[in-house]
């Protein structure tokens, strides 16, 4: 048994106290000179808060002599703004014995306010009581300058985006409606069915461009919601299909599908998930030759429903599939820029997959033999009833015509609008600010109120809530029709009492279902 170890040194002749008075005065001694050597201010507090030490850092920061610390008001130091929950943060953990930490302005020498991270630990004794603080204040201005200025920027960037697709959708949905009402023009001659063709294509590849533009933005921001619902797999591939079945076409493509024979259960946001494949589609036609093959593959592999996109398109090097999912990477396809696009489709992909507890991988043997991506998602069992929305197959054979009013600050789009709404037999006014389109709606008394947001002086959301306030507009249906989608837009309309929102340039048949709700809130043979 080894003998207990003593605070004496052999032939030492100092009582025990002496001894213990001069380990203290050595152990302050080392605290002190490691101390000075921290990048940081380093501090010491008596039980009661009151600081007793600090060290020469805190001291250049002040600009206080060491004799000036004794009796420092420290509270005095900080920021008007951060004093009263510091302070209240501080008497907690003195009171309570507790680790205290704050992120603080501090008051400089020469009255700059500084960000510091403050932290104090409690010394204790045997017996478990508070002897002494120990505390540490770094200086974390310039890395708080730096997060404030990235987040700063996100902020314009998610601002800019926004205004953006705003800008962007307002011109093409005047294009896409000029483009409708010419396919609907008696006996059109075939070049004009084909420029209109031609148009409403390109109005939806931009469309598409913008729609991919926002929502990788807000994927990877985390703002984006999914709406799961169990869904079998075959409706995911023919949605997708049913979407990317012109681009396909147009590059002279053989597509191939192939579907289990039995049912694959998943959990998913049937749109999300169909804009991943639909995404995956749309690369394999960008950079595959005409006369080339695209293959859609459904099977299930143990747990997981596999969807398998292959073609025999460019391919991808062995440079570049480590870093195909990420921002703006594009292999060099300088031959095909006519029908590159951004770069974000497949990144937007990868999140989507992973928001559905999924992975999605790319392979490929090298440029010139084509390329295949893979997702894989958990499967659920077959759910014991499914129920779905009404389609706008079944709302769009519900007749009658309705009395509808159109507003808009741009003449283009009131116009084009009204006249696609004209020819399917609604009765149609129009405004392009909001005192002449409070005024029509009190006379009119509309079925439907299609809205824009953006209108000068009083906006979409106040002409709403006024609309709402009239008595005679109370069975009035309200839609706001903008550039601006985002969730954030969606419940601010809600929230002024708007009954649907729909997106420049409007979805045919997402009008068609605003307009089949609208019909069936009206007392039975109230339609004009």
């Amino acid at each position: 048994m080894h003998p207990k170890p003593s605070l004496k040194r052999e032939n030492d002749t100092r009582s025990p106290d002496a001894v213990t008075e001069e380990t203290l005065r050595e152990s302050e001694s080392l605290f002190r000179a490691l101390a000075e050597l921290v990048p940081c201010c380093v501090w010491a507090a008596a039980p009661d808060g009151s600081m007793t030490y600090a060290n020469r850092r805190w001291h250049e920061f002040t600009g206080l002599s060491p004799e000036g610390t004794a009796g420092f008001e420290w509270a005095n130091a900080l920021h008007p703004e951060d004093r009263e929950h510091c302070l209240a943060a501080w008497r907690y953990a003195v009171g309570e014995g507790t680790t205290y930490r704050m992120e603080v302005r501090n008051r400089r020498y020469d009255g700059e306010y500084r960000w510091f991270l403050t932290e104090a630990t409690p010394v204790r004794d045997r017996e478990g009581r508070i002897t002494a603080w120990f505390g540490t204040s770094t200086d974390i201005h310039d890395q708080k300058q730096t997060q404030e200025a990235l987040q700063d920027a996100d902020r314009r960037k998610n601002e800019f985006l926004a205004m953006l697709g705003h800008e962007i959708r307002n011109p093409l949905a005047v294009i896409a409606n000029a483009s409708r009402v010419l396919a609907k023009v008696q006996s059109p001659s075939p070049e004009v069915l084909r420029l209109g063709q031609m148009i409403e294509r390109q109005v939806g590849h931009l469309t598409r461009i913008v729609d991919d533009l926002l929502d990788v933005s807000r994927v990877l921001e985390g703002k984006v919601r999914l709406r799961r619902e169990p869904v079998e797999i075959s409706t995911i591939v023919s949605n997708a299909v049913e979407s990317t079945g012109p681009v396909l076409e147009r590059g002279k493509l053989t597509l191939r599908v192939s579907l289990p024979k039995d049912p694959i259960w998943i959990e998913a946001d049937v749109t999300r998930l169909t804009q991943v494949l639909a995404n995956l589609l749309n690369n394999a036609a960008k950079f595959t030759e005409k006369g080339g093959e695209v293959t859609v593959t459904a099977v299930q592999e143990g747990r997981d429903a596999v969807l398998s996109v292959q073609d025999t398109g460019n391919g991808i090097s062995s440079e570049m599939l480590p870093y195909i999912f990420d921002m703006f990477v594009q292999e060099d396809r300088s031959l095909h820029r006519a029908r590159g696009g951004l770069g974000i489709g497949l990144t937007l992909a990868r999140s989507l997959v992973a928001m559905h507890r999924g992975n999605i991988v790319a392979k490929s043997p090298g440029v010139g033999h084509g390329s295949e991506f893979i997702v894989r998602i958990p499967t659920i069992e077959k759910p014991a009833e499914v129920t779905r929305d009404a389609t706008p197959d079944s709302v769009a054979a519900e007749p009658g015509a309705l009395r509808i009013l159109v507003v808009d600050d741009s003449a283009d789009s009131v116009e084009s609008l009204g006249m696609i709404l004209s020819m399917a037999g609604h009765e149609v006014q129009t405004a392009l600010d909001s005192v002449t389109a409070l005024r029509i709606a009190i006379e009119f008394r509309p079925d439907v109120a299609l809205l824009d947001i953006g209108l000068p002086g009083t906006d979409g959301y106040e002409v709403a809530r006024r609309m709402r306030a009239e008595g005679a507009l109370q069975g009035t249906y309200l839609v706001a029709v903008t550039g601006y989608g985002q969730d954030e837009d969606r419940r601010r309309s809600e929230e002024a009492g708007f009954h649907a929102h729909l997106v420049k340039p409007v979805d045919p048949a997402a009008l068609k279902v605003v307009m089949a709700r609208a019909r069936a809130r009206l007392p039975s043979g109230a339609t004009s």
